[in-house]
C-alpha cells in the first residue's frame, strides 16, 4: 500500500537567540504506523508557496506545541497554518489539527478561547467515535462553545471541547497528542487512517 504524503507543520522556538522550527521526533513513529509520509513544512511563507505548487499532498496535519498568536504565540506560524486551512478548503484536502492545531482551526472560524485550569499534564475519559477512551491533555486554553461550522464530537467531564469536525468539509481537530502515547493508541491510528484514506 502506497503511503500518503501529508503536509505537517512545526512549532516555532527560539534557542540560544536563534529562531528554529522543530517537530517532536515521536511524530515520525506515529505517522509511519498510520501509513503516512510526512512532508515537513517550514514556518516561511515563501517556502510554503513552493511546497504548495510543487509537492503532491494527500492531506495536512497542524501539530501542537505553543500558542496561537491571539493567545500570545508567534504570528508567522498562524500565517502558515491559516494558509494551509484555506488550501485544505480550496483543494478539498483532509486536515487534522492537534491541540494548538485544533485551536488554530477554532480561531480561523471565530471561536474564542479562554484560560482554563486542570488540563495540563492531565488525563480525561471521553467518548470519541463510539469508543470510551482515555486521552492525554496539555493545554491551558479551551472553550465550552463552538460555532455552526464546527461540530463538537467530544468533551471532557468539565465540558471543555476535546474534539471537533467541520459540518461540511474534511477538517477535524483533537485536543490530545497521539504521538505522545506509549504505547501508541490503535484508536488514534485508525482515526488518522480513516481521515487520510
Amino acid at each position: 500500500m502506497n503511503k500518503k504524503n501529508i503536509f505537517i507543520t512545526q512549532r516555532e522556538e527560539f534557542i540560544s537567540g536563534e529562531a528554529r522550527d522543530t517537530l517532536d521526533i515521536r511524530w515520525s513513529v506515529f505517522l509511519d504506523k498510520c501509513n503516512i509520509s510526512p512532508i515537513i513544512i517550514p514556518n516561511n511563507s515563501i517556502a510554503l508557496k513552493n511546497y504548495l505548487l510543487n509537492y503532491p499532498c494527500d492531506g495536512i496535519v497542524l501539530t501542537g506545541g505553543g500558542l496561537i498568536s491571539s493567545l500570545g504565540g508567534l504570528e508567522k506560524r498562524d500565517e502558515i497554518e491559516n494558509n494551509l486551512i484555506k488550501y485544505s478548503l480550496e483543494k478539498d484536502k483532509p486536515l487534522i489539527g492537534i491541540c494548538r492545531g485544533m485551536q488554530q482551526i477554532q480561531s480561523y472560524y471565530g471561536v474564542d478561547l479562554k484560560k482554563i485550569n486542570g488540563h495540563v499534564g492531565s488525563e480525561f475519559l471521553i467518548n470519541f467515535q463510539s469508543h470510551e477512551r482515555k486521552i492525554n491533555s496539555y493545554h491551558d486554553y479551551g472553550t465550552e462553545n463552538s460555532c455552526s461550522e464546527l461540530i463538537v464530537t467530544s468533551r471532557s467531564n468539565d465540558n471543555i471541547i476535546k474534539s471537533i469536525t467541520h459540518s461540511k468539509n474534511k477538517i477535524h481537530g483533537i485536543m490530545w497528542h497521539p504521538e505522545r502515547n506509549n504505547p501508541l493508541n490503535e484508536l488514534d491510528i485508525k482515526f488518522f487512517k480513516g481521515v487520510f484514506q
